[in-house]
């Protein structure tokens, strides 16, 4: 029989299993006086110790130079603001004083200075369309807005993908220029309706009627508004699907997660599922791919698909047929890939999440920075703002980046994406983005709301 030895040093009994952790204790107290010059010496750790606090030094130093830095922007930006208040009240005494001329170029100046289809854009583009309806002429158009909308015309007749969008932006000077031109405002709005920019097709309708309501086409361009607004109405529905889905029919629903997306006119549920919405039904395609089996290779195949949304649009089934196939193997060895027939599909989804500002982003990297003239600049980068969206409608455009969002920086489109999934639905949130080497503010309802 082999006896239990016990060895015992400083009184303690080593035989006892609790006793080593106490071991354990007294050898790291008494170390540094058993083995000197084994842990680090006195100058190391004065030395790390300085490299922390420096550290931790230079990060307060630069969070408070992002803190100045934002607060000189905020009041150069507040300034700014109040400046072009100025102008427009300067106009607004003018206009009444009679001063119908001096009243025109205050307000042309704020135009230039403010955010389209904004409140103060739509309020100052009427007061300049009333002090041209007061002059005993009317000021003669320049030739910059006409040329302006020849270049329209021209880009539409050349057609392509953009095209309408293209020319869109090219009245949009025409209007800028000569902010009385009814005729102007038409033709905007005309290809604004073909590029699905229904909200603002419908107010610059309005700003004709406004500008001509004596028209002999006056009831007809106000029975487009009355379509535009149910196309409008349309839009919204679409875009209050896009966000987060998850599907009821699967077990493991930690994994069966669906993000619809919207591309081209066209709603994408996943990589796989392509519809188009008409009222309340769905109707499209769906591409069935299955995984290699035992080196057999099932064929892909996309079928019809069709579907309903719920009256709240908080959930759609989807039905579809797909094939049914008999796989065969032998070990490693693929023997035969049987068709069986045809199996009905059903998918049952529910929103678990909306889209908060409604556009695509990616993060802006530094070689693409490098690539757009934005090197050092940090945030994400706008690749699409979803037609009559929050961001649409804040005038967030495609290639701007997203620097702040309330307030607090944006590294990059995954903190973006977090902080604004985690805002609720109809909240007023700041967004700061970088556009052409400036920064903008801009104020964003969040969600998909049938607003104006």
């Amino acid at each position: 029989m082999m006896k239990k030895s016990r060895f015992s040093w400083t009184g303690i009994d080593l035989s006892r299993p609790c006793t080593f952790l106490v071991a354990g204790i007294l050898v790291i107290a008494l170390a540094p006086f058993m083995c000197p010059g084994c842990g680090p010496t006195n100058e190391e750790i004065m030395a790390r110790e300085q490299a922390r606090l420096q550290r931790e030094a230079q990060a307060r130093a630069e969070a408070e130079a992002r803190r100045q830095a934002e607060e000189a922007r905020r009041h150069a930006e507040e300034s700014r603001l109040a400046r072009i208040r100025a102008v427009e009240t300067a106009g607004d005494d003018a206009a009444r004083q009679g001063e119908l001329e001096k009243a025109l170029d205050n307000y042309q100046e704020v135009l230039k200075n403010v955010q389209r289809y904004s409140e103060q854009d739509q309020r100052v583009r009427q007061a300049v369309i009333k002090v041209v309806r007061a002059m005993p002429a009317p000021p003669p158009l320049p030739e910059s807005a006409m040329r302006y909308v020849v270049r329209g015309e021209a880009k539409v007749k050349a057609g392509g993908t953009g095209s309408y969008e293209a020319a869109a932006e090219e009245m949009e000077q025409a209007v800028l220029e000569a902010p009385w031109f009814a005729d102007g405002y038409f033709n905007l709005a005309t290809v604004q309706d073909k590029a699905g920019r229904f909200g603002r097709a419908i107010r610059n309708f309005q700003l004709c009627l406004f500008a001509d309501p004596q028209s002999r086409g006056a009831a007809a361009v106000q029975a487009k508004i009355y379509e535009l607004e149910v196309k409008q109405e349309e839009a919204i529905k679409t875009l209050q699907l896009l966000g987060g889905w998850r599907n009821l029919d699967n077990a493991n629903k930690n994994t069966n997660f669906w993000g619809v997306t919207l591309k081209d006119g066209k709603i994408y549920i996943g990589d796989e599922i392509q519809v188009e919405r008409k009222g309340r039904a769905l109707e499209g395609f769906f591409l069935i791919t299955w995984p290699t089996i035992h080196n057999c290779n099932i064929p892909s195949e996309r079928v019809p698909i069709t579907g309903t949304i719920s009256e709240d649009g908080t959930s759609m089934e989807l039905h579809y047929e797909y094939s049914n196939y008999q796989v065969n193997w032998q070990g490693q060895v693929c023997t035969g890939v049987a068709l069986l027939g045809k199996v009905s599909g059903r998918k049952r989804l529910v929103q678990e999440s909306r889209c908060r500002l409604c556009m695509d982003a990616e993060n802006l990297t530094p070689e693409k920075a490098r690539s757009l003239g934005l090197q050092g600049i940090k945030g994400a980068l706008v690749l699409e703002p979803y037609k009559e969206g929050p961001a649409d409608k804040a005038g967030i455009r495609q290639g701007d980046v997203i620097v702040a969002y309330q307030g607090k920086e944006i590294p990059d489109d995954a903190t973006f994406s977090n902080m604004a999934s985690a805002t609720p639905l109809g909240s007023e949130v700041r967004v700061t983005f970088m556009r052409a080497g400036k920064l903008y503010d801009a104020v964003v309802k969040t969600g998909a709301a049938l607003t104006r």
